[in-house]
């Protein structure tokens, strides 16, 4: 049978108080309902049940969870004093009013979910339409840009094509002859052909024969065509390039007879070219020598050099080259292990470890950089009890990590003191693997490490302290006070490992392991596994009987007899039996029902 809390209550005009007291009574393993006219606390292996004479606001009320108690303030639907918490009615009676007032606080939360789910539906539907609204405004306002850039460009264009129409109905037919005359580039006696420097074969027959080009004497037109006008300046400067006879032959050549100009231009027509020789040519340039240049070869040609860079894009290709036939095998999405890693995380959280493990493993093929990949395989590798792999992984990850540790200055980086975190939190995960190998000499070393990174950190001082006392000589005591530190920070299952290993110790006293095997009955009791309870109590009765001589029959006696007197037993036994009596019970009960 369930054991019933100490409580207590007064009332005001308005409000009901109560208080209700329990040993290890906490938030975390109590299940509180409160309805208009029922109210029940369960936080085994204590359960309060108050049928309350009237009904309260199941809605307006507080619950303040204290030390070992709870305290219930409720509001009362009607004002006045009810002068009792609760009513005595038959078993039947009292069961159906229950199930009303739990219907009732049913329906009562349905509305109010349907009504939050209604609000939120309308709130959704008006942001959605001001979404909406503020779109169709951004493609509003866009059209209209357009459309005036539209008719800017047209306005731009008509005004363009209104020029171009002016200026061509006022140009001559000389201007359209010369756009259509030969390009420059394609006449070989044009300057632009050849270069700058050069003389047309007319000129040069001319320097030749002594005759100056400048003008005839009977026609006083140019010898040459109109365009070789262009070319006076390019003369002048090979005539200053010659010696002092030929520039005065040059310039007095326009002293010789018309007759001599004629026989020339008649020899030139008839394409006699024989007076042309090499030496009239302009001197051959000077070529040009090639210089040998070399640059460092670097990975990308289109970015500056940065060494870091250099080996980051370096790592990369060869990282590419290693997976290419990997990465042609598998889809787009499985090619980027954030991808990976991020469905990876989510197996891990549904408990699925084996796949979580494949996820990250294809992770680290593809990037054998991310460090967060090994962390977290470490820990799927932790949950499959493969404790040497997810030592592996630890290792691989804080040596990515101290590698990367060095580029940050320290304390003045926020990625640097993430990292920091991530380091504990692999070497306590190390540590938790190698207890499990019983390494309790790399245990020490790694936890005195994450310490020394927080030396605040109590969680870290505890264990360091409990790996400390492994690393000597057991003994009760040492095991009986961590047992009793585990069991009053709410550490069931450690308190229970520690009262099984004092129990194990064949020179404990006997009044060591009569207080571990009732301890562990508690433990066993908070967990919810009965029938531990019941051996446990059972191996406690047993231990007791040995250590106050008493015999089996004299406690069936004191069990089945109402009066103390009959068998004698001091204060401290009969507290001891007790309490194995009550524990004992209430698994029973619960294994019976």
């Amino acid at each position: 049978m369930p054991l019933t809390p100490q409580h207590s209550w007064d009332e005001t005009d308005t409000t009901m108080n109560i208080v209700v007291t329990a040993p290890g009574l906490t938030k975390a393993k109590s299940d509180l309902l409160i309805c208009d006219t029922f109210v029940r606390i369960n936080a085994p292996p204590y359960l309060l049940q108050l049928d309350l004479a009237h009904a309260v606001d199941d809605c307006n009320g507080t619950a303040v969870f204290g030390t070992s108690s709870l305290a219930l303030r409720l509001t009362k639907v009607e004002r006045g004093l009810w002068g009792q918490l609760a009513i005595q009615a038959p078993k039947e009676e009292l069961h159906q009013r229950r199930q009303q007032a739990q219907q009732r606080l049913a329906d009562s939360l349905a509305t109010n979910k349907q009504a939050q789910l209604d609000r939120k539906k309308a709130l959704d539907k008006a942001a959605s339409d001001r979404r909406i609204d503020l779109d169709r405004q951004k493609r509003d306002a866009i059209e209209q840009q357009k459309q005036q850039e539209l008719d800017a460009q047209r306005a731009q264009v008509a005004s363009w094509q209104t020029e171009v129409d002016d200026k061509g109905s006022a140009e001559s037919d000389y201007e359209e002859e010369q756009v259509e005359a030969m390009p420059a580039s394609l006449d070989q006696d044009h300057s632009d052909y050849h270069g700058r420097g050069w003389r047309p074969k007319k000129a040069r027959a001319v320097e030749h024969a002594g005759v100056s080009p400048a003008m005839n004497d009977d026609a006083q037109q140019p010898l040459t065509e109109p365009h070789d006008v262009q070319q006076d300046d390019s003369k002048q400067a090979i005539w200053k390039d010659q010696p002092a006879g030929e520039y005065t032959q040059l310039a007095t050549g326009s002293q010789q007879s018309s007759s001599t100009l004629c026989d020339l231009e008649s020899s030139q027509a008839h394409g006699d070219e024989a007076h042309s020789s090499d030496a009239d040519m302009a001197p051959v340039r000077s070529g040009c020598v090639p210089v040998a240049v070399q640059f460092t070869k670097l990975e990308t040609e289109h970015l500056p050099a940065r060494e870091t860079r250099e080996q980051e894009i370096s790592s990369y290709k060869r990282k590419s080259q290693d997976h290419e036939a990997l990465e042609e095998s598998l889809d787009l999405a499985e090619r980027q292990p954030l991808f990976l890693k991020d469905k990876a995380d989510g197996m891990h959280r549904a408990g699925n470890y084996r796949a979580a493990v494949n996820a990250y493993t294809k992770a680290i093929q593809l990037d054998m950089g991310m460090t967060v990949c090994y962390s977290n395989r470490a820990a799927s590798y932790l949950k499959l009890k493969e404790f040497r792999l997810c030592i592996q992984d630890c290792t691989t990850a804080l040596a990515q990590m101290e590698a990367t540790m060095s580029s940050f200055n320290a304390g003045s980086s926020t990625a640097a003191t993430a990292m920091h975190s991530s380091m504990i939190k692999l070497l306590t995960r190390r540590a938790a693997a190698q207890v499990e190998l019983h390494d309790f000499a790399s245990v020490k070393a790694d936890l005195g490490e994450a310490l020394a990174r927080r030396p605040d950190d109590k969680q870290l001082q505890d264990d360091l302290q409990e790996v400390n006392a492994c690393l000597q000589p057991a003994s009760s005591s040492t095991l009986r006070r961590i047992a009793d530190d585990r069991f009053k920070s709410q550490d069931m299952q450690g308190a229970a490992d520690a009262y099984t290993a004092l129990l194990a110790l064949p020179d404990a006293a006997c009044t060591d392991k009569l207080a571990a095997a009732s301890n562990r009955a508690a433990c066993s009791l908070a967990q919810r596994d009965y029938a531990k309870v019941v051996a446990d109590c059972n191996l406690a009765f047993g231990l007791l009987t040995r250590k106050d001589g008493l015999a089996s029959l004299d406690i069936q006696k004191y069990l089945q007899s109402n009066q103390t007197g009959s068998v004698n037993l001091d204060d401290k036994q009969k507290q001891s039996l007790c309490r194995l009596l009550a524990r004992r019970g209430v698994a029973l009960g619960h294994l019976a029902r």
